[in-house]
C-alpha cells in the first residue's frame, strides 16, 4: 500500500474518532480490531486487512471506501437503502439479462477448477 493511502486512512480515522469523541483504546473495543492495529494504523506504520477495515469503518459510522480515501461520501447506507437501489435497477433489466444474472449468482466459484 503506497504512504499516500497509509495517510489518508490515518486522518480520514483520527477525524471521525474526533467526531465521536473516542480514543484508540475505545475503538479498538468497539471494533474488535487488536489496539496494536489500530496504533499502527494512525501512525502509518501498517495497513489493516480488508476484514479490519470494515470493523473500524463499522465502529466509526462510515465506509472503508471512504477511510481510504476512494470516495468522499462518509455515510453508510442501510441494508435497506442498499435493496431499494438494487431493485429499482433490476426493473431496468430484461428478462435475458435477469436470467443471466441469476445464473451468475447461484453458480458457484470454483477456483481449483481447471479449464
Amino acid at each position: 500500500m503506497d504512504k499516500n493511502k497509509k495517510a489518508i486512512l490515518a486522518k480520514r480515522v483520527k477525524e471521525r474518532m474526533k467526531m465521536f469523541d473516542l480514543n484508540a483504546v475505545q475503538l479498538s473495543e468497539k471494533s474488535g480490531v487488536s489496539r496494536s492495529i489500530i496504533s499502527r494504523l494512525m501512525t502509518e506504520k501498517a495497513f489493516p486487512s480488508a476484514g479490519n477495515l470494515e470493523k473500524i469503518a463499522m465502529a466509526l459510522d462510515t465506509t472503508g471506501s471512504y477511510l481510504l480515501g476512494d470516495s468522499e461520501n462518509c455515510e453508510r447506507r442501510s441494508l435497506d437503502e442498499i435493496k431499494n437501489s438494487v431493485r429499482g435497477q433490476l426493473e431496468d433489466l430484461t428478462v435475458e439479462e435477469k436470467a443471466e444474472l441469476a445464473w451468475f449468482i447461484l453458480t458457484p466459484v470454483n477456483k481449483n477448477k481447471k479449464t
